[in-house]
């Protein structure tokens, strides 16, 4: 940036020279603005309730004193020219001062707030990558999940050994089992004759079975039952002492044992803890 010798003091050479030199060198400071982008807060203009703190704006390559003040919907350039009486008696501008405020003119001079964007400084910028670079990644991590298949299919069930009450999200009681056990599906499941009715382990969604059971005749195991206490041989007396006779006969008549059992529905669960079943449906 040019600079200024100030260090002569034999009658410095002080004019309007002087100054244009001057007001030409600091002019390179508005170059900065550009680091921002165009309609950028530099600093200050912070909103206080319905309020906006003085600051600094960057607009059209210019740097601009923000006045502040209640908020607007619009910034405009204020421009403000003084003028001084000069050595020759005559009125000139001298002093041509511009700052930004809230308010509305022309369009081509009217600027939409919403459009200004806060700058943040190098060292925060330097914090904010490291921040965006952390985020890309996440953002990536996030696509490739997307594209995959969801992780939890709709439909999935699930043991839910909590009360019902604490079912997450995306997961509701799967009433189909209530009070029941599920079975792997068999696609090769053929009825035997063992099998007492065909159960359709083939068929998605069947149900069958039961909780108790009472056996049939058909389901008693073949079996036979002793009977005991007939006669086998018969002594006869009638005839007088000594002369006894012995003889057998066979029992005409069919004989029924003694009843048993209490004719109930026996058990038919193995050992069991009651949980919930719940199914995915998504969120």
């Amino acid at each position: 940036m040019n600079k200024l010798h100030t260090e002569h003091n034999a009658g410095y050479p002080f004019d309007v020279g002087i100054l244009a030199f001057m007001q030409n060198a600091y002019n390179l400071f508005n170059h900065f603005g550009h680091l921002a982008g165009n309609k950028a807060i530099i600093s200050g203009c912070e909103e206080i309730g319905n309020t906006i703190t003085p600051g600094t704006i960057f607009i059209n390559g210019e740097l601009f004193p923000f006045e502040g003040g209640a908020k607007g919907d619009t910034v405009i350039i204020k421009e403000e020219t003084n003028e001084v009486t000069f050595d020759d008696g005559f009125l000139r501008p001298l002093e041509n001062i511009r700052t930004a405020a809230f308010g509305r003119s022309t369009p081509e001079k009217t600027y939409n707030w919403e459009d200004f964007q806060r700058v943040s400084n190098l060292q925060n910028l330097g914090k904010n990558k490291a921040e965006n670079k952390a985020l890309e990644e996440l953002k990536d991590e996030v696509g490739k999940l997307k594209k995959q298949k969801q992780a939890v299919p709709i439909g999935l069930i699930a043991l839910w050994g909590k009360p019902a009450s604490e079912i997450p999200a995306g997961w509701r009681e799967y009433v189909n089992l209530r009070g029941r056990m599920p079975i792997g599906i068999d696609p090769d499941y053929v009825k035997t004759k063992d099998d007492v009715q065909d159960y359709r382990l083939n068929a998605l969604n069947q149900s069958g079975g039961e909780r108790s059971h009472k056996l049939t005749i058909a389901e008693i195991p073949s079996h036979s039952h002793n009977i005991e206490g007939l006669p086998t041989q018969i002594n006869d007396t009638d005839r007088g002492i000594g002369h006894n006779s012995q003889f057998s006969i066979d029992d005409i008549d069919t004989r029924t044992s003694t009843s048993t059992g209490g004719d109930q529905h026996h058990n038919n669960m193995p050992p069991y803890r009651v949980v919930q079943f719940i199914e995915y449906v998504g969120f």
